[in-house]
């Protein structure tokens, strides 16, 4: 009755033009990024630990499955899908790629501060309903049969914050390993930070959960910024017809790097065209100038291959730069790139809409 009441009332003053209270505040805009947007909010190898590297994201993570997660149920990625979500991305870093351990973050836009606040909602409903554990079928370990527990953890982050603890236990070699996963939530968006790869049967120490946090604020605050800097965008920007003006050009993701050693990047999402700026300065190499190798992988039939329509970039010179146009025919889809340079050289990718 109240809400019925209110709603008249508010119609009335609009009928009257009735000014506004002095001091009455308007209702925030909601900033809807997209996933060009999101790349400079995520958190980068400059964010982590000296001597980590970047890692290719999963293409399982970033894709819905039902029966992945918390008691075989929907991971992340299924459930923000059910949710309404409308942009994603992820990235991944470690300090061994073998062992760990492992960071990562995923961020989910949803479309209102209701929504992404459902989905933490169902999140939370599903971990609890699930603190007694569960076991998942793999063939892949020794005895085919993985055991796992779940407790929640005491995290307060941002505007709504859920926090667990995850062990993964081989029922016949003892062998485990420890996640901890922080979702946060900042208005109508969601990130989901953990880190992951503490194995008692390799003889290393247990996950310390407090490690968590310093790249959990880290993300808000990139977010804030990221979330800003469009707010900003859309209230300055000039009126354009769409015919006679281009809009600009979204970068969807960044990579820099140096040295010979081989460097495969983080996953990203890429429209049905994109672009791939890149550039390389090997004036320190011994030569004078070294080699300049790019390759393109796409997720296709649930493995990672080399993209068979998108050739790379295979450069020997000193100081060069380009721009190579791709296409993805089935639409939106996960990429990387491999990267081999020389001793001595740098260089920088970037890739854009197309």
């Amino acid at each position: 009755m109240r809400r019925i009441l209110w709603a008249a009332v508010i119609a009335t003053m609009a009928v009257l033009a009735i000014p506004a209270p002095a001091g009455a505040k308007s209702k925030p805009r909601v900033v809807v990024l997209k996933t060009a947007q999101l790349a400079p909010a995520m958190l980068a190898l400059e964010d982590m630990p000296t001597g980590w590297s970047s890692q290719a994201v999963p293409a399982s993570s970033l894709q819905a499955s039902t029966t992945s997660a918390v008691c075989n149920g929907p991971n992340a990625a299924g459930r923000a899908q059910s949710a309404g979500v409308v942009a994603t991305a992820g990235t991944e870093y470690s300090q061994d790629p073998n062992t760990g351990p492992f960071l990562s973050e995923f961020a989910y836009v949803f479309p209102t501060a209701a929504v992404a606040q459902s989905f933490m909602t169902a999140t939370k409903t599903a971990v609890k309903a699930c603190t007694r554990g569960w076991q998942t079928a793999n063939p892949t370990v020794d005895g085919g049969t993985v055991q796992f527990t779940i407790a929640l953890l005491p995290f307060k982050v941002g505007d709504q914050t859920l926090a667990y603890r995850q062990i993964e236990r081989n029922r016949k070699t003892a062998a485990s390993e420890t996640q901890d996963t922080v979702y946060l939530r900042k208005g109508n968006n969601v990130l989901v930070v953990d880190r992951r790869g503490a194995s008692s049967f390799l003889g290393l120490p247990s996950s310390d959960a407090r490690q968590l946090l310093p790249y959990s604020q880290k993300a808000l605050d990139k977010l804030g910024v990221a979330l800003a800097a469009a707010k900003k965008a859309t209230t300055t920007a000039v009126p354009t017809t769409a015919a006679t003006t281009k809009a600009p050009v979204g970068t969807i993701f960044t990579a820099t790097g140096h040295g010979s050693a081989d460097t495969t990047t983080a996953t990203f999402s890429v429209p049905s065209t994109w672009d791939l700026d890149w550039s390389f300065n090997c004036s320190r190499a011994s030569l004078g100038k070294g080699n300049f190798v790019v390759s393109v992988f796409a997720y296709f039939a649930q493995e990672w291959r080399l993209d068979p329509v998108n050739r790379g970039v295979n450069e020997i010179g000193r100081n060069e730069k380009g721009v190579e146009h791709y296409q993805a025919p089935v639409g939106r889809s996960a990429r990387h790139l491999e990267v081999f340079s020389e001793q001595g050289c740098t260089w920088t990718l970037t890739v854009t809409e197309g």
